[in-house]
């Protein structure tokens, strides 16, 4: 990690929350949505660092998120009056942008190093693809469930500011590195579900 080859979180950010706003052109069987998604994965609040005998270190504050422009496409499998089943995907660029606000606790190895504040910004190309159900809600507006899986894979993320961390010289611009000297990364990668509503002219 970036703070040290024996230091352990008692916190970490396991899931990520998030809303998407775009517009839907509905053909018969395709149908095409572009959008923006702003993704937020979970912040950290008081997150502890500790050594390998348990003594904290310091404390975290980690704020992220990720705006994704993107365009989706839907197959529909089946289709009713009122209702739908479909598959899609689609591609999106991210650009993701963090703060940790790091809190030296006193008396501890990193003490004179004083708080500081990690910025960063990086972007990638990703995708994801999914299955769904659309159904009729009111007279102009359904409602939508969808289930899928997104990869967004950030695997560089630059500094914001010039300063001096835990793995010595951050500048700006400049990679942000792990303890270890290799490139910090980020992933926000993995499964997802949705819940929408879809209104129409």
């Amino acid at each position: 990690g970036s703070s040290g080859v024996d230091t352990t979180f008692d916190k970490s950010a396991n899931f990520a929350t998030g809303g998407e706003f775009g517009v839907v052109i509905e053909g018969p069987r395709l149908g095409m949505r572009i959008s923006v998604e702003y993704l937020i994965p979970k912040q950290l609040t008081s997150a502890e660092g500790k050594n390998a005998a348990g003594v904290t270190q310091f404390s975290m504050e980690s704020k992220m998120g990720a705006l994704i422009p993107q365009a989706n496409f839907d197959y529909n499998m089946r289709t009713t009056n009122v209702s739908r089943f479909f598959i899609g995907g689609g591609v999106g660029m991210a650009t993701l942008t963090m703060d940790n606000q790091f809190t030296q606790s006193a008396g501890s190895a990193y003490s004179a190093l004083g708080n500081f504040t990690e910025s960063g910004t990086g972007s990638t190309m990703g995708g994801q693809a999914y299955a769904g159900y659309e159904t009729h809600f009111t007279d102009t507006v359904s409602i939508t469930f969808d289930v899928g899986y997104r990869y967004y894979n950030f695997t560089t993320i630059n500094s914001t500011k010039t300063q001096t961390s835990y793995t010595g010289a951050q500048v700006e611009g400049q990679p942000l590195k792990n303890h270890d000297g290799t490139d910090r990364q980020i992933n926000l990668t993995g499964p997802y579900g949705a819940l929408g509503f879809r209104f129409y002219l």
